[in-house]
């Protein structure tokens, strides 16, 4: 039994020098060996498998048919070899080898190598050298991955569109360290990602008036995208129902233009409040349209000359239109200038005469002569009268009188004689 153990181990051995030949077995066995994780393929033999698994509870050789069909947790292989070990194309999957028996099939898993294991029978009780250098192992640097980007976003927060000021949060994304802007017509904000990547902030906007929209730019530095909002102040919320529309009016009123001062009233109406004013060329007035809409006024329009056209204009400050009105001042009645003598001789003492007519009113009559002069004016009727004297006029002498009329260039001229009394 002991031949045929030894029998099995050369066996063993001869097949993995077949799979693996070395150029000198015991030069691969210099005085330090490593133990490392078997990395060994199993092989199994088709025939000679079963013959050596009967051996496995027998004497020395059962320890080397253990290391041929199980995976113990350590192997005996050489370190630091003078001979490199021969490597397998990472790509080839099977290999064929020939064995006592016939061909064995090795099966290798993609991209390992194969290493050899041999098994060393030694002494009981001596334990293997372990080595006091270890292998040297290429260093192969660690990748340097790219920095992560992170899009920029922007995204509607807080809402205190109906607060005085306005207010609006906003949040999002975007690089760390990324300074953000945002920016209105009526105010700005700014603030900077933080290392995680995110960011926040509030955009104040003052004197926003109530139903405005406001535009909202929002940048990053670290992109070229922008991103943009519309938001719009709530608009302010009637108190009092709207008042209806009210037709502005003007009428003529109280009729003055004959006394002095001149004088017009007007009356109309117009919306509540409106401010009405009157204008004219000899003066003005203003008033204000009451709670239901009327108003009335007069206007006072001194030192018009009799006979003149006045022009009036009256507007609303609720109103484009317009309203106008043409007065007329009412002028003198021209009456014809005459006279009449009372007699043409006189025996009085002093001598005197009576003189009659009309003229237009006001006008100033004036009476002359040689030996007397007299001054009257006409009335409002247009009528007037005189009796002028002439205490020089001689006795027998025919004398002539002058009359006219300081609103008429007609003249009359009488004779007047004085006689003695009777």
């Amino acid at each position: 039994m002991n031949d045929f153990e030894h029998h099995l181990t050369a066996l063993l051995d001869d097949v993995a020098q077949s799979v693996d030949p070395r150029p000198d077995v015991e030069a691969l066995f210099a005085p330090t060996i490593t133990p490392v994780a078997n990395e060994v393929h199993v092989y199994r033999p088709r025939w000679f498998a079963v013959a050596a698994a009967g051996l496995v509870l027998v004497g020395g050789s059962a320890f080397a048919m253990e290391r041929v069909t199980h995976d113990p947790p350590t192997r005996l292989v050489p370190a630091n070899s003078p001979d490199a070990e021969p490597q397998r194309d990472a790509t080839t999957t099977t290999s064929s080898e020939t064995s006592l028996d016939g061909v064995v099939d090795v099966s290798l898993p993609p991209q390992s190598v194969f290493k050899p294991v041999i098994v060393v029978d030694r002494p009981s009780g001596v334990e293997p050298t372990i080595p006091t250098v270890p292998p040297t192992e290429p260093t192969v640097p660690e990748p340097t991955l790219p920095a992560a980007v992170i899009e920029f976003t922007a995204r509607l927060a807080t809402d205190g569109r109906a607060n005085t000021p306005m207010t609006q949060g906003f949040y999002g994304n975007a690089d760390p360290g990324a300074a953000i802007h945002v920016s209105s017509d009526y105010g700005v904000s700014d603030t900077v990602a933080t290392a995680e990547g995110k960011w926040k902030t509030t955009l104040t906007m003052t004197d926003v008036p109530a139903g405005t929209k406001v535009g909202v730019r929002i940048t990053s530095s670290t992109s070229d995208r922008v991103r943009q909002f519309v938001l719009e102040r709530p608009g302010a919320t009637p108190t009092t129902p709207p008042v209806a529309t009210i037709e502005f009016l003007a009428s003529l009123g109280a009729d003055g233009q004959s006394g002095s001062p001149m004088t017009e009233g007007f009356f109309g109406t117009a919306q509540p409040g409106s401010a009405i004013h009157v204008a004219t060329q000899w003066g003005v007035a203003d008033t204000t349209a009451g709670p239901e809409g009327h108003w009335e006024v007069v206007v006072t329009m001194p030192d018009v000359p009799p006979g003149t056209t006045v022009a009036v204009r009256i507007t609303s400050n609720t109103s484009t239109r317009v309203r106008e009105f043409t007065l007329h001042r009412p002028g003198p009645v021209t009456i014809d200038f005459t006279a009449h003598e009372g007699w043409t001789t006189t025996d009085a003492t002093p001598p005197v005469d009576e003189f009659t007519g009309t003229s237009t009113a006001g006008a100033l009559i004036a009476i002359t002569s040689p030996y007397g002069n007299a001054q009257v004016e006409s009335n409002a009727d247009g009528q007037w009268s005189s009796r002028p004297i002439f205490p020089d006029a001689p006795v027998g002498v025919t004398f002539n009188v002058h009359i006219t009329s300081s609103k008429s260039t007609v003249a009359y001229d009488f004779p007047l004689t004085r006689v003695s009394p009777a």
